[in-house]
């Protein structure tokens, strides 16, 4: 690989850092178009229903006229990024909404993590994962949500009650994300189940574990932290357009 970023990719505090560009340098690279110039780097990854943009660039300008390469003028299109990359952002970008998430790290011993009733789903449960899905709202389960690594579930009386999936990996780490529960069964532990699944499955790969999770879901965070995760850093889900005047070159 070449330049723009690819060398940082042995750093894990980078990496976790800039996780959907290293995503997008890696696992993802097949679904991804880049614009560069010298080191600077600007990806879209195809695989979600919005265009998501990742990028390694310290100058404004720059970054707005790679961004101009791969989204159209009339785009909305989302960011995932640190705080120093959503300042540079926000002068390159028209934004129009910011949502405030942490990026939690697991800590403990994932031998102490108990899975309960949690079982590993495949293809003929998809119908179910979707369904799920729309009930808890989780907005970026991909058409395949095993192609990156396992799901996990726990079932109640023929329906997936609870469930969580592998989002990406990266070099050395693994995000697991997707995790919702049906209303009728919240607050009986089936999240924690799968997220202890998840875990466990990852650490006999010897990949760290980490999601994102946002800040105003203060009992999703008291869950993760209660499961031995720890907060590594702020991260900010921008929503955001080009500003008027910027040059594109999209043929869509």
């Amino acid at each position: 690989m070449g330049g723009g970023g690819e060398e940082r990719l042995a750093d894990p505090d980078w990496v976790l850092a800039h996780f959907t560009l290293a995503a997008d340098l890696t696992a993802l690279r097949g679904a991804c178009r880049f614009a560069r110039a010298g080191d600077a780097v600007v990806a879209r990854y195809e695989g979600l229903p919005f265009p998501a943009l990742a990028f390694l660039t310290d100058d404004a300008g720059q970054l707005a006229s790679l961004a101009g390469e791969l989204v159209s003028s009339s785009e909305l299109f989302y960011l995932l990024v640190n705080g120093e990359q959503a300042r540079l952002a926000e002068r390159a970008f028209a934004v129009q909404r910011v949502d405030h998430e942490y990026q939690m790290r697991f800590a403990g011993d994932p031998a102490r993590l108990d899975p309960g009733r949690a079982v590993e789903l495949g293809p003929g449960d998809l119908a179910q994962m979707h369904t799920l899905a729309a009930e808890a709202e989780l907005m970026a389960l991909e058409a395949n949500p095993f192609r990156y690594g396992p799901a996990f579930g726990v079932w109640e009386a023929g329906r997936l009650a609870a469930m969580g999936a592998t989002h990406l990996l990266v070099p050395g780490a693994a995000e697991i994300g997707n995790i919702g529960t049906r209303l009728a069964y919240r607050r009986q532990g089936l999240a924690r189940q799968v997220v202890a699944a998840l875990v466990r499955s990852h650490a006999a790969q010897s990949r760290a574990v980490f999601l994102m999770v946002f800040q105003t879901n203060r009992a999703a965070v008291a869950l993760y932290e209660g499961l031995g995760f720890v907060h590594l850093r702020p991260m900010f889900l921008m929503r955001c357009r080009l500003k008027i005047g910027t040059p594109t070159r999209t043929a869509r």
